[in-house]
């Protein structure tokens, strides 16, 4: 017996056009440059950076986040940190950020991700650390001393919140603070300058400090994962010492972030401070501060 070929494209040729459905052309939408499109204070005004400071960024994290091809009119590098840093700027919709510079929705999500991981691979270790030889750390004490003559103190620490989105699940709750919000507890310690020195991504919630921060997406929230909200945090953190770094003056506050207000706040429950931290404190206050009165 003759085996049976069976082709599935044997049909009419009538047939094949009533199914055939034509594709529908690429729309590439208009990307700018804006480092040619806006002056300098315009740049400032909406990238929080002064062009040649976002210029070095780019140089740093160029190799990190370019396409291999320029195939399919791939997005610039250039293009993607406009977008990162509009995100940080404005805390606006993913959608809103990417008509801004040309691109959809989905590609301004990975953009910000691959953006943010980039930043903190090539510039972490470079802008936020702590004095590690006795030298710098001396200065800074003595920086320090200068502005209140408060001896011996290595940085000043504190802790705000970032608000963020609930995370959901079963543990949402751990990250809803006092103020009824959820957001992570950030600690950084300072040097004279306001450099961060350190800072710590890690507990959820509980802290009623709220300020505008050079990038507002601080002081707004994010619509991020509570992981992709720590790398920001982070990211914007090295993009602030870098801006001190090369004598940027601060942006322009043109966004009002209202505080939310409760009325009862519960007792912080404060841990026992240990003895001997009780005996250098008074030590001090005793044999350096009297002598101020």
């Amino acid at each position: 017996m003759d085996p049976i070929n069976i082709n599935i494209f044997d049909s009419d040729n009538e047939d094949i056009q009533d199914i055939y459905l034509p594709r529908h052309p690429k729309v590439f939408k208009n990307r700018p440059n804006y480092f040619d499109e806006y002056d300098e204070l315009e740049f400032f005004k909406r990238f929080r950076l002064q062009k040649h400071t976002v210029q070095m960024v780019l140089h740093t994290i160029e190799n990190l986040i370019k396409y291999p091809t320029n195939r399919n009119n791939a997005i610039s590098p250039a293009t993607k940190l406009f977008v990162t840093l509009r995100f940080y700027a404005t805390g606006s919709m993913l959608i809103a950020v990417g008509d801004f510079a040309g691109v959809s929705k989905s590609s301004a999500c990975e953009i910000v991700t691959n953006v943010t991981e980039a930043i903190i691979t090539a510039l972490r270790e470079r802008y936020i650390k702590f004095p590690a030889i006795q030298a710098d750390r001396q200065i800074v004490k003595e920086k320090l001393y200068a502005i209140a003559r408060f001896p011996h103190v290595l940085g000043t620490i504190d802790c705000t919140h970032v608000r963020i989105m609930s995370p959901g699940g079963n543990e949402a709750e751990r990250y809803r603070n006092r103020k009824g919000y959820f957001s992570w507890n950030v600690q950084t310690i300072c040097d004279a300058q306001l450099k961060i020195m350190d800072i710590v991504v890690r507990w959820p919630g509980s802290s009623h400090d709220q300020t505008i921060r050079r990038f507002p997406i601080l002081s707004l929230g994010m619509r991020v994962s509570p992981v992709h909200s720590q790398a920001i945090i982070v990211a914007t953190a090295i993009l602030h010492n870098l801006a001190i770094e090369e004598n940027e003056e601060e942006p322009p506050i043109e966004i009002e972030v209202v505080e939310d207000v409760h009325a009862n706040f519960p007792n912080v429950q404060h841990q026992q401070v240990a003895p001997e931290n009780n005996r250098m404190r008074t030590s001090l206050i005793n044999n350096h501060f009297t002598y101020l009165l």
